[in-house]
């Protein structure tokens, strides 16, 4: 009895022995920042699940956009960051491949070769995947054209408080206040920025930068010029204000003008055609009759 109890524990010795030796030890800080550290400790990832996650990360890339291209379209919408956006693309192409496979197994219930589900099934992961791309483009697009249907009255706003007496912080403080809209949300991020020690010209560069308007970036560029240069702040506000309600004004033209050129598609490819057969079926009748 005694001998058989030595030889388990000699036996756990063993095992504890090799397992530690065998086991990679975790370094100092890890260690004891359990006991001593204040901030939350996030364990490391092993470095398969690394490689696979950069993997699949460069496979969307390479199908979809680049990242510097989502980062540009997530900046003027204002919304989450890349990787979030590429985890919702991964479970958007995830939905189109479980879409895809079951339409996949229906055709093959129909007749069709078991071929058929995988390509439904990539078929289906890669219309998810770039749906959502397809997606963030038209927001983007529609966010940009909000920006510059929103800019006039807000510099125009921008320019009664600086009219006032009022200098360029406190009144942009103002009209964050009292408005609301995306582009009023842009100007609440650039206040965030200044609050955290940015200097205000950095700040309204970031905010052209982050937006990527032509008509914000000449805005910011003008109050730029006026603040370094001591000018009269009121005076290049009122004029910018004119400058961006111009510049809306063209673009809603130039937005009728492609509205008016795709309402002539079905006039000349539909309407005209049928109109014509119209007129031309009683003149072919009577001469099939003759």
């Amino acid at each position: 009895m005694i001998a058989s109890m030595i030889g388990a524990l000699i036996a756990c010795g063993i095992g504890l022995v090799t397992f530690g030796f065998f086991t990679p030890r975790k370094p100092l800080p890890a260690r004891i920042v359990a006991h001593v550290a204040t901030r939350e400790h996030r364990p490391q990832k092993s470095q398969l699940v690394t490689k696979a996650v950069a993997l699949v990360m460069n496979v969307i890339e390479s199908l979809g956009s680049t990242r510097s291209s989502v980062a540009r379209r997530l900046a003027i919408v204002g919304k989450k960051s890349v990787e979030d956006f590429r985890l919702a693309q991964l479970q958007w192409a995830g939905g189109g491949l479980i879409a895809g496979g079951l339409f996949g197994v229906a055709l093959v219930a129909r007749g069709y070769p078991p071929l058929s589900v995988v390509v439904v099934a990539v078929s289906g992961a890669l219309a998810g995947a770039l749906w959502l791309d397809s997606r963030l483009t038209t927001t983007a697009k529609q966010t940009s054209l909000l920006y510059t249907r929103q800019l006039p009255d807000v510099v125009e706003l921008i320019a009664l408080a600086v009219s006032s007496g009022e200098p360029v912080r406190p009144a942009i403080e103002r009209v964050v206040r009292l408005g609301e809209g995306p582009l009023i949300d842009q100007f609440a991020t650039t206040l965030a920025h200044v609050h955290a020690g940015v200097s205000l010209t950095q700040a309204l560069g970031d905010l052209a930068i982050r937006t990527d308007n032509r008509n914000i970036a000449r805005f910011t560029d003008s109050l730029i010029s006026a603040m370094e240069q001591g000018g009269g702040l009121a005076q290049t506000l009122h004029n910018q204000a004119r400058d961006a309600r111009d510049a809306a004004r063209r673009d809603l033209l130039e937005a009728g003008g492609k509205a008016e050129i795709s309402m002539m598609l079905p006039v000349v490819f539909l309407i005209l055609p049928i109109t014509v057969l119209f007129t031309i079926f009683p003149a072919l009748q009577q001469l099939s009759f003759q």
